[in-house]
């Protein structure tokens, strides 16, 4: 269930609510007036991940270090097994 954010149009109160989603509050909390409070749009919470995220392109960097290792190796590997005629 999340919260909910509301101000009251009497006493200017504004409050958080926790309730479902199809329930709605009617009362202010402070003034307890009725029917005098305007839900307020909210941004959603967005779930923080204590993992480090990756900066653009690194995977990609490592990848093409990693191919380049790799064609070196062939390159050596191919220039020994490459016999000339003398």
């Amino acid at each position: 269930m999340p919260f909910y954010w509301y101000r009251c149009g009497k006493c200017e109160t504004e409050f958080s609510v926790f309730h479902r989603i199809k329930e709605v509050q009617t009362a202010c909390v402070a003034c307890e007036q009725e029917d005098t409070l305007t839900k307020l749009v909210t941004k959603p919470l967005k779930k923080k991940s204590n993992f480090k995220e990756a900066e653009v392109g690194s995977i990609t960097k490592q990848y093409i270090k990693a191919n380049k290792e790799i064609l070196e190796k062939e390159k050596k590997k191919a220039k020994e097994e490459t016999h000339e005629p003398s």
